[in-house]
């Protein structure tokens, strides 16, 4: 069983955060995205995490125009939360944006408390209570 795994809703200016210990059960919030990779170093450096679960950032067919040009910051977001995991020892897992409508359905039926004041923090708990029930860390 792991010790702790994050999950990471990646946005351009705010980050949605959660985290999983067997012990402390889920926690959640959102960080403006300048100040991200300082508080995910600093908790990969700082605590032992196996896995960290993070949206993946697919360009779909009817936004490819609107987003040509751009820097696209989100994926750049995902590469160093990419190599600050994996540099510390963390397992990657990309998911999908599309597990968010299941996992609410799923979270409802177990009771388990989804929602956040911040929509990047509910979305980042939804990816991980999809980890998590997946498998089998919480039922």
């Amino acid at each position: 069983m792991p010790d702790c795994v994050i999950a990471i809703d990646p946005g351009d200016r705010h980050i949605g955060f959660a985290s999983w210990r067997p012990r402390s059960g889920v926690q959640a919030k959102e960080v403006d995205a300048s100040d991200f990779l300082k508080l995910l170093d600093g908790t990969m450096r700082n605590s032992k995490v196996d896995v960290v679960v993070v949206e993946s950032f697919i360009i779909y067919p009817k936004n490819a125009n609107a987003l040509s040009w751009q820097r696209l910051r989100t994926s750049e977001m995902i590469g160093a939360i990419r190599w600050i995991s994996e540099s510390n020892g963390a397992t990657i897992v990309e998911q999908a944006a599309a597990i968010k409508t299941p996992t609410r359905a799923q979270c409802t039926a177990r009771r388990l408390e989804w929602k956040h004041r911040s929509g990047h923090a509910s979305d980042a708990k939804l990816h991980l209570y999809h980890y998590l029930l997946k498998n089998g860390l919480i039922t």
